[in-house]
């Protein structure tokens, strides 16, 4: 004949089965932790490899480059092929920072018209650019972008297109 389970074997089983789910508990909830972690790191990773990617394929087929007072930095280049024919081939550009925060990017037939905005980044503080080599009259081999999101700088430099013979496109 089976004796009946105790109560403190009832117990024993109880506390071991809450130690169990305890501890799976505990290390799902880290993983989910985890996951979301290294998502929002690989969207803050992809943003900056599309900002690079953009301004890369712009700066590189510019012909004419102006700065104008921070944080605007307009300049004409070759967009290529484009849904919107309009802006196609030598369109206007400029990168800048909105009254919102955001780091945009526009693509226009010519200035202010018939363009595209582009957001590339939100909640951005300061932005800035620097050419170099930084010479009266030169045209410069490399734009530097430096913006600020959640005081934390992000640099970014570009090399700047050249005509045939090799030499950079005047400013």
């Amino acid at each position: 004949m089976k004796r009946p389970f105790t109560l403190m074997e009832v117990l024993l089983a109880f506390s071991i089965a809450a130690v169990v789910i305890g501890s799976l508990l505990g290390t799902f909830l880290g993983q989910i932790k985890l996951d979301r972690h290294f998502e929002a790191s690989k969207s803050a990773v992809l943003s900056r490899a599309h900002i690079r990617t953009r301004l890369t394929t712009a700066f590189q087929n510019v012909s004419k480059l102006k700065k104008e007072n921070d944080p605007v930095l307009r300049f004409e280049f070759d967009a290529g092929i484009d849904p919107d024919l309009a802006l196609s081939n030598d369109v206007y550009g400029s990168v800048l920072l909105n009254s919102e925060g955001a780091l945009c990017f526009t693509i226009g037939e010519s200035e202010g018209e018939n363009s595209r905005l582009e957001i590339l980044e939100t909640d951005v503080s300061d932005l800035s650019f620097t050419f170099f080599p930084p010479g009266q009259g030169e045209a410069p081999l490399f734009v530097k972008m430096v913006y600020t999101k959640n005081e934390v700088p992000f640099t970014y430099v570009f090399q700047v297109g050249t005509n045939e013979d090799g030499y950079p496109f005047p400013v």
